[in-house]
Parts: structure tokens; sequence; C-alpha cells
């Protein structure tokens, strides 16, 4: 998702004088850099007001707060629905293909900067409802529709005989990737992905 696009979506509808998408894109940049240096309890909005080069009202007609504007930044990190759907509605040919393009697509997003604002975000979950909604919400139950289709043609393809649900294989997937992020942090080896499918998913899905 390009930057410009997300800033459109992450906006507050608009008050007063109309909002610059270059200036919601560079606060935006701004935040995340913060996160990845300082974590999110060591955000300052002054700091990202002053990396934006704007100032910090401005930060605050679009965004009330800092768990707001993280949340902001987070929802920037996550595909779009459109490219998600079209990653899970592109048919590869064969099971395996079409759970690597699913991994491929995770995998992508997983940038140094990205994986500490993961790293720093996590513990906020609880706490902070916004943030707990967005991940939720706009992540984790979107994945599991995605799965869900690519299960269903592998079905259809006679390919999935096991009875799985989409849930606990997104489940499965998401408890490996926090495992990646957290500890070994090397989300960018391709082989994993393929061992992953080829050691975990498909023994699980053809039996």
């Amino acid at each position: 998702m390009h930057i410009e696009e997300v800033a459109s979506v992450v906006s507050e509808s608009p008050v007063g004088r109309p909002k610059s998408a270059r200036l919601d894109a560079a606060i935006i940049d701004a935040a995340l850099a913060e996160v990845a240096e300082h974590g999110y309890e060591g955000l300052s909005i002054e700091r990202v007001a002053r990396r934006a080069g704007t100032a910090k009202t401005s930060i605050y007609r679009r965004w009330k707060d800092k768990p707001a504007l993280v949340a902001a930044v987070a929802r920037s990190l996550v595909p779009s629905e459109d490219e998600r759907s079209e990653a899970a509605a592109t048919d590869h040919g064969s099971l395996r293909e079409d759970l690597l393009s699913q991994l491929r697509l995770s995998t992508a997003l997983f940038t140094p900067d990205r994986v500490r604002l993961a790293i720093g975000g996590l513990g906020r979950l609880g706490a902070e409802p916004e943030l707990h909604r967005i991940v939720t919400d706009e992540v984790l139950e979107s994945t599991t529709r995605d799965f869900a289709r690519v299960l269903q043609r592998g079905r259809d393809r006679g390919e999935v005989t096991a009875e799985v649900d989409a849930e606990r294989i997104e489940r499965l997937c998401r408890g490996w990737f926090l495992e990646r992020i957290l500890l070994s942090q090397n989300m960018a080896d391709p082989r994993e992905n393929e061992a992953f499918v080829d050691e975990v998913l498909l023994p699980l899905l053809v039996r």
C-alpha cells in the first residue's frame, strides 16, 4: 500500500482547514521512525512534529492522542483489503502455491522498522482499544477470510482432504509469524515459508 493511499484512510473526518495528504504521510513516517527508535512508551508527539516539519497542533487536528496516531501507523503497514482479497482470489494452480502466496504477502510487510513497531505495540493491545480493534477486526479477521478462500479452493481441487477450520490454520500461521518477529526477527528468507508450508501446513491439510 502506498503511503499516499494510507493517508486518506487513516485521517479522521475533516475539520477546519483541508488536510494535506503529503503532511499526513510525513507525520505517519515520522511516527513510525519514532516508534522504531524509542518504542511506544517513548514516542513523543513533539519529536514526531519536529521530524515531520510541522506543529503539534497539526498532529492533534488529525489524531486526538498518541494511541490514535500509533493506530494510524499500524493501519498504514497492513495491506489494503483489496490487496489481500486479490492475493487470496488469485489461483496459483495448487494449494502449495496459494499458501506460499499468502505467506509472501505477510512476510513482505516485516521490514526492520515494522518489526520494531510490532514489538513495541504488541504489549499495548490490551490497554489501547483502538490498537486492539485494528489488529483484531482489520487484520486478523480479514486474514482468516483469506485463508478460508484458499482452503476452499483447495477443497474444490480435491487437495484439502482433512477437516480443518480456516481460523485455526490462520492462528497457527500467526503464532509462527510472532515467533519469527519476536525471537528470530528474520522474515526475509523465503525458504522459511516453504519449509513451514511443506512440513507443517500441508501435512495438516492433506491426510
